[in-house]
Formats: C-alpha cells, structure tokens, sequence
C-alpha cells in the first residue's frame, strides 16, 4: 500500500494498460493541487534553500498543470489518440533512458547541441555550490 496521500484520489497507472489519458489526468490534477497546496506554506521563504525547494515545487505544478491541460486537449479533439500518447508519456516516466533519448533527438532536430546544454547546466550548478 501506497503511503503517497495522492493516491487516495487518484492513483498513479502501476502499468501501461491503466496509463489512460483520463487516469493521467487525474493522478495529474490532484498531485498539481496537492503540491500547490503544500507550496503556499514555502511562500515566505526565509532561506535560499527554501526558495529553491518552493520554485521546483512551482515549477512541477506547471508541468504537471500544462500536461494534464494538453491531455484534456486530446480528450476532447483527438480522443482517438489520447490514451496512446499518454502511455507513451507514462512508458518515458517509466524508462527515464526514453527521456535522455528524446530530449537528445528534439534538440538536435532544432540545431541545438545537447552537450552545450549539459555545459551550461554544470556551469550553474557549480557557480551555485
């Protein structure tokens, strides 16, 4: 059993058949208002440490917010497809190496060079140690 208080609403998909868009969407809902919801108690942050944890916790709500919208989308005007996208989602989460593998791909597609990216990422972090 689950100790994610979430998954009393809306469980996340344990396999790629209950990965529906509609499942999606609701395990996605609930976990964006719960974090909202426990972010507003970071609001005031007193430290960089909490600022940090607040502005990912943020940042994981609009993910969060921005998928389930985009999946409501396919519900509504491409319901053929919904459920198949949101499995592939739901397979990447699975298989972190399908992330690595798209984001890769993607950024090559638009000229990008991944390793400048990785380059600049490392830069920050390191400034910020």
């Amino acid at each position: 059993m689950s100790t994610n208080p979430v998954n009393e609403f809306a469980p996340y998909p344990r396999t790629v058949d209950e990965a529906t868009a509609e499942a999606m969407v609701r395990h996605l809902a609930v976990t964006a208002r719960y974090r909202m919801t426990a972010s507003d108690r970071l609001v005031d942050c007193r430290t960089a440490e909490e600022r940090t944890r607040y502005l990912d916790s943020v940042g994981l709500m609009i993910a969060e917010h921005s998928l389930a919208k985009t999946l409501r989308a396919l519900i509504a005007h491409a319901p053929d497809h919904a459920d198949e996208v949101a499995r592939r989602v739901w397979t990447a989460w699975e298989d972190g190496a399908v992330i690595v593998e798209d984001l890769h791909s993607w950024l090559i597609g638009y000229g990008i060079d991944p390793e400048r990216v990785d380059a600049a990422a490392l830069n920050v972090m390191r400034d910020a140690a």
